[in-house]
């Protein structure tokens, strides 16, 4: 995917960020004797995450679009499933066309496979929206 680095994944080491909002949005803990991350449930969770998904088209979006995108495409956390994307640094999104985010799925495939669909997507979308003219007023 064009533009980003610094995936982590518990297994991996992480970033604090991500694992603190894995921590608050589930209300669980991390084991360091099984290396896993289980909820109150005991559900085993995992995170995909990155603070630089940038790309000069994602400035194309406005943050009222990326809150559009997301709920387009169903790409907020559920919080009863207790997976989906969250999204962070979205401040940065329209000067600097960079965002974060955190992918949380029920197993290692299912998060990197969040975190894939919700980049294709924002860049998708930011793409078209560069696409379309410009509306001019005369």
């Amino acid at each position: 995917m064009v533009g980003v680095r610094d995936r982590g994944h518990l297994r991996k080491g992480g970033t604090t960020h991500p694992f603190l909002t894995l921590q608050f949005l589930t209300d669980g803990r991390y084991h360091a004797d099984t290396a896993l991350f289980l909820t109150t449930a005991d559900a085993e969770k995992h995170l995909v995450a990155t603070d630089h998904l940038e790309s000069p088209a994602l400035r194309a979006l406005s943050l009222d679009d990326l809150f559009d995108v997301v709920a387009r495409h169903g790409l907020h956390f559920h919080q009863a499933r207790q997976t989906g994307v969250v999204f962070h640094m979205i401040s940065c999104l329209t000067e600097h066309g960079r965002v974060g985010l955190t992918a949380v799925g029920n197993t290692r495939a299912e998060a990197q496979a969040l975190y894939e669909r919700a980049g294709r997507i924002l860049l998708d979308e930011a793409g078209a929206a560069l696409a379309e003219p410009a509306l001019g007023l005369s």
